[in-house]
């Protein structure tokens, strides 16, 4: 959610990023725990446990979520959001257990720009 990386300098600016990405955080988070308890009740034959890609779908909500908070049709808005809980139910990702890879850190030039998010 990189919540460090604010989009302004303000005061106001500052408390709008805080309060905003802590709405789309639970927003996702509830999203994905509906959607992986569907998966886990249709769960088939898989080598590996599935889970909700974590990323996208905050990249996915992120992207649409305006359109559901400006449309005032209800019909209009339950289609929009049934289509958000869709893309962000097709982004899954294997569970492998026992897997602990070193990451190699290095110094990123602008790793805390002041006008970018890389959250999808």
């Amino acid at each position: 959610m990189q919540l460090e990386n604010f989009t302004g300098t303000k005061p106001i600016l500052l408390l709008q990023d805080i309060y905003s990405t802590i709405y789309l955080s639970n927003l996702v988070e509830d999203i994905i725990l509906d959607a992986e308890r569907e998966l886990d009740q249709k769960e088939t034959n898989r080598k590996h446990k599935m889970m909700i890609n974590q990323t996208v779908s905050i990249g996915i909500l992120k992207n649409d979520l305006i359109y559901i908070l400006l449309e005032t049709d209800n019909q209009k808005k339950n289609i929009l959001f049934q289509q958000i809980y869709e893309d962000i139910s097709k982004n899954l990702v294997p569970i492998r257990p026992d897997r602990h890879y070193t990451r190699t850190k290095g110094r990123l030039a602008g790793k805390y720009s002041n006008t970018h998010k890389r959250a999808y």
